[in-house]
């Protein structure tokens, strides 16, 4: 039973998704996002300007309009007329400087995640350190095994079910990062769409969402270090595998 519950922890260490070959998987899938959302964000970016001064000019062509047909004194009509050149300033700087802005800001953070404890935020490093306790908890098991212990298949069992689920539970993290930097990608080639919608005042919530999803993607980045620092701690931590493995 043990034997064969090795073998299976091998297999599943011998697929692409926890094998060396991971790490060029990513890194070729991580170069196509690029190239494919560099020519996307290119081509937005060109659609998206005649957006937002079609936006522009209707809003303030509206909100004039709505103004002198009210009644309104010359002063307030004067000041929204100055208000509306100014926000339209706003937007085309943030339209030309938004996308560069997010960019640099989320790297940073990125560079945060990885600065905290020493530990590489990227997609890789939580699949190698789940193999690594996986297998050292199977070294431990395979020491501690006598003759008349291997007998007992329970220990064995237990082992093979806890790999598997290391295993599965550094999968899982290694995807949530990787959504990290394909979301991140995502929302930096359709940045120019939501600051195209700040020129309508009804969608200016919407066209501010790019630059709020850096708060949100703070956040997450942090929670993912410090879930990365724990299973390194784990990894290095040879005794605990020897009294979990004695435990069992």
């Amino acid at each position: 039973m043990k034997k064969f519950l090795i073998f299976a922890i091998s297999l599943l260490i011998a697929t692409p998704a926890f094998s060396a070959t991971q790490q060029a998987a990513t890194e070729l899938l991580m170069h196509s996002m690029d190239t494919s959302l560099s020519t996307v964000s290119t081509t937005l970016q060109s659609i998206a300007v005649k957006w937002l001064g079609a936006f522009m000019l209707l809003q303030f062509v509206w909100t004039n309009i709505t103004h002198l047909l009210s009644g309104a004194e010359l002063e307030k009509v004067f000041a929204k007329l100055t208000g509306g050149l100014l926000w339209g300033g706003v937007c085309i700087y943030l339209f030309e400087n938004g996308a560069p802005f997010i960019t640099k800001v989320a790297g940073q953070f990125l560079q945060i995640g990885s600065g905290i404890g020493s530990v590489a935020f990227d997609p890789t490093s939580p699949l190698d350190k789940g193999i690594g306790v996986a297998s050292s908890l199977l070294e431990q098991l395979d020491k501690t095994q006598g003759i008349f212990q291997s007998l007992n298949p329970f220990p064995s069992i237990m082992m093979g079910l806890v790999s598997v689920v290391i295993l599965g539970t550094s999968a899982l993290v290694a995807f949530k990062i990787l959504m990290v930097f394909i979301e991140t990608k995502i929302v930096i080639a359709l940045s120019p769409i939501s600051f195209a919608l700040l020129g309508l005042d009804a969608f200016r919530e919407q066209g501010f969402a790019p630059l709020k999803y850096l708060i949100s993607l703070a956040y997450r980045v942090m929670i993912y270090a410090a879930i990365l620092i724990t299973i390194a701690y784990f990894g290095q931590r040879d005794q605990l595998f020897r009294s979990i493995v004695t435990a069992a």
